[in-house]
């Protein structure tokens, strides 16, 4: 388990246990796996939150044709 400093909405909250579970992710994997065509939104909007709260769980750790891939920091 992480401790997540912030109130996940169910499709934040399946992220993170996507990130957890595999450690880093495009968003279009996390699309499919989150059931959201609009991921990337949902993740600039989750990592903004979470770094207003000081945490850094979530990060962009870089660019593919996949769009930008994600990666946990646990």
């Amino acid at each position: 388990g992480v401790d997540v400093p912030i109130e996940l909405e169910p499709k934040e909250r399946r992220v993170v246990e996507s990130l957890l579970r595999y450690g880093r992710l495009s968003e279009r994997e996390l699309s499919q796996l989150v059931g959201s065509r609009r991921v990337g939104g949902l993740l600039e909007k989750l990592v903004g939150r979470l770094e207003a709260a000081g945490s850094f769980l979530v990060r962009v750790a870089g660019q593919s044709d996949d769009g930008r891939i994600y990666e946990i920091t646990a």
